[in-house]
């Protein structure tokens, strides 16, 4: 289906122009690389039925992409030889690229390295005040980035969006899988479907439970008690463009949810999420790890 531009929002122009920018920046690696004897490994998303199993070291495989045929080889121009690495969420295949065949449907590799990815601890749940649909594009992406392994759209008092139909998840899911593209984030999140503050939080339990908001806790204090404390699950809540009512600030502490600020400044709500997510991350995950696959 042809996307109108006028309807393009800038979460849409960063996750289409990704293989554009690719391109651009394989072609710059690779007369950088070629002087230093190294080539860049791009990582690309692809679904658990395209990967063919087992896929053992030294294993001649196809996989059938079309999709990332064209991608590999004519957007990024890999050559007989070049490297990438595949992730479906639970596993991450490096592999040697075979012979390209612009035109193919499908890509010929031999398998390198194969290893399962190891779920995050703590797990978190990110849940997003629902936001207009390019701010919270961006939200999404960078939720993904920072590691959250579920993303919530929250409809709360002062949203204003409506969620239209399956396209609006199917277009979200697309720039989850970029942003863990461009991060090496291997652990895709998923993401659900719009649902009530009321039903979020009593959906989503952890053992740590906090949000953003201007008269919170010092943002130190956090950072201090998640560095000593050791816990299996953190939600992480951010309101929408002007932030919660008052009644919902009230019920979010009533379920124990602990309000913190992220600067003595009032930030957009898709600000706040990079930021507070990616400062929780930054404490919680030193690594994303990994284990050999045993067949």
């Amino acid at each position: 289906m042809t996307i109108q531009t006028k309807n393009i929002t800038p979460a849409m122009k960063a996750a289409k122009t990704t293989h554009v920018i690719e391109a651009k920046v394989a072609a710059e690696k690779t007369k950088k690389d070629s002087k230093k004897g190294t080539k860049h490994t791009f990582s690309c998303y692809t679904e658990s039925s395209n990967i063919p199993m087992p896929a053992e070291a030294g294993q001649e495989i196809v996989v059938h992409d079309a999709d990332l045929a064209h991608r590999l080889f004519n957007v990024l121009r890999m050559e007989e030889g070049d490297k990438v690495e595949l992730f479906d969420g639970i596993r991450v295949i490096t592999l040697t690229v075979g012979e390209p065949d612009r035109k193919a449907r499908k890509v010929r590799a031999t398998v390198v390295e194969h290893h399962m990815i190891v779920p995050r601890h703590p797990v978190m749940t990110v849940g997003i005040g629902f936001l207009k649909r390019d701010a919270l594009e961006q939200a999404v992406y960078s939720a993904a980035q920072m590691g959250a392994c579920t993303i919530v759209p929250v409809i709360t008092a002062k949203s204003r969006q409506r969620w239209s139909h399956q396209m609006e998840s199917d277009r979200l899911e697309k720039i989850i899988t970029s942003a863990c593209e461009q991060a090496k984030n291997y652990s895709v999140p998923t993401i659900t479907e719009p649902m009530s503050l009321e039903s979020y939080l009593k959906i989503y339990q952890a053992d740590r439970r906090i949000f953003f908001e201007v008269d919170g806790e010092p943002m130190k204090k956090l950072v201090k008690s998640l560095s000593e404390d050791s816990e299996h699950s953190i939600s992480i809540t951010i309101g929408p463009e002007g932030g919660f009512v008052p009644d919902e600030v009230e019920k979010m502490k009533t379920e124990g949810l602990v309000p913190y600020t992220l600067t003595p400044t009032v930030l957009r709500a898709h600000d706040a999420v990079c930021l507070g997510v990616g400062a929780v991350s930054s404490v919680l995950y030193k690594e994303l790890k990994l284990e050999k696959a045993t067949q």
